[in-house]
């Protein structure tokens, strides 16, 4: 199992493939032999009754550790008004260093 942004997911099996698939939507893939730089991956979903979406992926590789932030919603509800301020905090999860970080995110809102 994987412990991850606070929710305990079962570990991938990837059975000697180099991707590992799950039915929600997520791909896993091995990175090991990777190397620096960035890739593009294009994603394609098909539904069972034929329907088709595609997309494209830009995933950049890099040698550092990237570190993982679980993002904490303040005072959460199913709704929100527009002029209402949201609040989101984050916490760093897993190894930490003491070097100064900025983080900054995006918060895309789906109607």
């Amino acid at each position: 199992q994987i412990q991850d942004g606070g929710v305990t997911f079962p570990a991938p099996l990837f059975d000697d493939l180099i991707f590992c698939r799950y039915t929600r939507g997520v791909l896993m893939f091995q990175t090991q032999n990777f190397s620096i730089g960035q890739y593009k991956f294009t994603v394609q979903a098909t539904s069972y009754d034929g329907r088709q979406a595609q997309e494209d992926v830009f995933i950049t590789m890099t040698d550092v550790q990237v570190p993982k932030i679980l993002l904490t919603i303040a005072d959460q509800k199913e709704r929100y008004p527009v002029s209402f301020p949201i609040q989101i905090s984050g916490t760093e999860e897993g190894q930490k260093t003491s070097e100064p970080r900025t983080y900054s995110w995006t918060v895309l809102a789906y109607y």
